[in-house]
């Protein structure tokens, strides 16, 4: 099982990335779109891993671990608060977004990286 598990991915610089990379690289750079499809596979992951859509990622993850996922608290807790800051009702993945007004590359970039890596930690936790 690979990245592509939870949807279409793209090799960037070798790696497998979530699809938002592809926002990334554009001649225009939709940071914000790059963000919500980065965060948007760990929720695919976790639907995938329960075989259904739950209504949250928070729902999604303690179904998951009442079927038997070991997740330590401290790490569903900051997938959660990173899932928070895209999604609360400020968040990047609301047209209400305030954080400053916009996000750039920096973000974008943040959210890709701990995302893949969080994707390759969940499945291969899953796999075990």
């Amino acid at each position: 099982m690979t990245v592509l598990l939870c949807g279409s991915s793209q090799t960037h610089l070798g790696t497998q990335m979530p699809s938002g990379g592809g926002h990334i690289i554009k001649a225009a750079p939709d940071y914000k779109n790059s963000i919500k499809e980065a965060i948007s596979a760990i929720e695919a992951v976790f639907f995938s891993i329960n075989g259904s859509k739950s209504k949250s990622l928070n729902e999604a993850i303690r179904k998951a671990k009442s079927d038997g996922f070991l997740l330590h608290p401290a790490l569903e807790k900051g997938i959660l608060n990173i899932y928070g800051w895209t999604s609360d009702e400020n968040g990047v993945r609301h047209a209400s977004f305030e954080y400053g007004g916009a996000v750039g590359e920096n973000q974008a970039r943040l959210m890709l990286v701990l995302c893949a890596c969080l994707l390759n930690f969940i499945i291969s936790s899953y796999q075990d």
